[in-house]
């Protein structure tokens, strides 16, 4: 009896959304506030963080707005700051794939080293074979 009381605990927990955080679901995590820029570069040593000497943020980059909507879209908003040719907004689509361990934009997908309520690090290589250093992106509330 106690046997399939785990079993159905392991199961009922197998099928679960996958949470962390105090309960909240990746999606929650990302949807619950709009995230900002703080740093990115190329991780040109491999250590999976950018040293000072491979940040490559600019100023403008650094008051955008990144919202993620619960629907799957989603827009990066330049503040007063501007960084373009006049397009102060820019639209996109977002899914979680590979087990909610990826963010797919359609036109790219961007690992995601992790996700708290804090902050968002995101990495991608800029090619197809993954040779060159990973790009990598950190976003805080």
């Amino acid at each position: 009896m106690y046997l399939k009381l785990i079993v159905f605990a392991l199961l009922a927990f197998a099928c679960s959304k996958e949470t962390i955080n105090d309960g909240k679901t990746q999606e929650q995590l990302l949807t619950q506030k709009h995230w900002k820029l703080v740093s990115h570069g190329f991780d040109n040593n491999g250590n999976n963080k950018i040293d000072i000497d491979e940040e490559i943020v600019q100023d403008c980059e650094q008051d955008n707005t990144y919202n993620f909507y619960v629907n799957g879209t989603g827009v990066v908003e330049e503040n007063l700051l501007k960084c373009s040719n006049g397009v102060s907004e820019f639209h996109f689509n977002w899914r979680f794939i590979d087990g909610q361990k990826t963010l797919d934009f359609y036109f790219a997908a961007l690992q995601i080293l992790k996700m708290d309520e804090e902050e968002l690090i995101l990495a991608g290589n800029d090619n197809a074979n993954g040779q060159s250093p990973r790009h990598i992106s950190i976003y805080r509330h």
